[in-house]
């Protein structure tokens, strides 16, 4: 499991082990010490990981199955919406805060604009 829990810290976030141990609770080193098996996962951390980065449990344990739950849109918008809300203590709160904020004020022409632009910039 240790493996797994480097290769998506690693591969899948791109995190450093302090970014990824502050998501789920645990420290720089705690976190090092269980991705080297020096230290056990216990099932709070396995609780953990699944809901903040939505890894299947199997997947997780066992290796088997796929690597995270699937979700609709509306979870995986509503996933992303609270990971910003939550993490108070970024550098950018403040500015995700503003982004948002002035998200809700566009009218419906305003979307259709930044849905030209997103277009766009896709079948670049």
């Amino acid at each position: 499991m240790n493996e797994r829990i480097r290769y998506l810290r690693k591969s899948q976030f791109s995190m450093t082990l302090e970014e990824f141990g502050k998501r789920i609770g645990i420290s720089s080193g705690a976190l090092s010490n269980i991705e080297l098996g020096k230290r056990k996962v216990t099932q709070q951390l396995i609780k953990s990981l699944c809901r903040e980065f939505n890894v299947r449990e199997d997947w997780l344990r066992n290796g088997t199955g796929d690597m995270f739950e699937s979700m609709s849109k509306e979870e995986q918008v509503g996933s992303i919406l609270g990971k910003v809300f939550t993490d108070t203590e970024s550098d950018l709160y403040d500015f995700k805060m503003s982004v948002f904020s002035e998200l809700g004020k566009l009218s419906d022409s305003d979307w259709e604009v930044i849905q030209r632009l997103v277009d766009g910039i896709k079948k670049k």
